[in-house]
């Protein structure tokens, strides 16, 4: 049997709170104030990526790829959950609904995860969204589905 081996990389952030691997070297970090971190070479070294609105504020909790193009992005910033999407791999993004608020889904206060389907074509796939938080007054659970 193979062995297992770990690595400690030394990571930028001072909580760090979602990550997502591309590739072995490529990987997304985001942080509890709210910036997103990109290395292309195992950690070696780290460049902030600022090409969002709200980035360096609030907290980024969660991060998904459905393609290698298209991705998602679960921040709260002063009690409200936004989602974020990529088209380009993630050096920009932008809130979706296409600019709006999450409030065009329902009102929440965060969104905790993210999940695709992984089992759908990728065209469809980079499509399909499930994200799950909290309400509006962090009174119940909410779960969206986006296609």
């Amino acid at each position: 049997a193979a062995a297992n081996s770990y690595q400690v990389v030394t990571l930028v952030g001072v909580n760090l709170t979602a990550c997502w691997m591309h590739s072995p070297s490529t990987w997304l970090i985001g942080d509890a104030n709210g910036a997103l971190w990109y290395t292309n070479n195992t950690g070696a070294s780290w460049h902030q990526i600022t090409a969002f609105t709200g980035s360096g504020t609030g907290s980024i909790s969660a991060i998904a790829f459905a393609t290698q193009s298209v991705g998602y992005m679960a921040q709260t910033i002063s009690s409200r959950g936004w989602l974020m999407r990529p088209l380009d791999g993630g050096a920009t993004w932008a809130r979706i609904p296409d600019g709006g608020s999450i409030v065009d889904f329902t009102d929440n206060d965060q969104i905790n995860r993210l999940a695709i389907a992984d089992s759908a074509p990728e065209n469809v796939r980079a499509n399909i969204l499930f994200a799950g938080g909290l309400a509006a007054d962090a009174t119940d659970g909410v779960f969206f589905k986006g296609a």
